[in-house]
């Protein structure tokens, strides 16, 4: 994620004064606004049973190493393709 910590976004208030809002805020106002119109993905926890396990790709050859994915990455990975998928349609 890119950050710069020289960014300050002013708002003009009535009168003409300048009130200075912080990055963190805006952040916390978009994400309001968003989780409101429900484009946020809701968080879900992992079931318990899954928690601290791992995916195990085999290759069908021997000659290949197998891949072992952590399962909260290997659901976040399915997340994104589905909310990919879903831009698509």
């Amino acid at each position: 994620m890119k950050s710069n910590s020289d960014l300050t976004i002013l708002e003009i208030l009535e009168g003409g004064q300048i009130d200075p809002v912080s990055a963190n805020d805006l952040k916390k106002a978009i994400s309001m606004v968003l989780d409101d119109y429900g484009l946020l993905p809701p968080k879900v926890d992992l079931g318990a049973k899954w928690e601290g396990g791992s995916v195990i790709l085999q290759p069908g050859s021997d000659s290949i190493q197998p891949k072992e994915i952590p399962m909260e990455t290997f659901f976040l990975k399915i997340i994104m393709v589905r909310d990919r998928l879903r831009v698509l349609e």
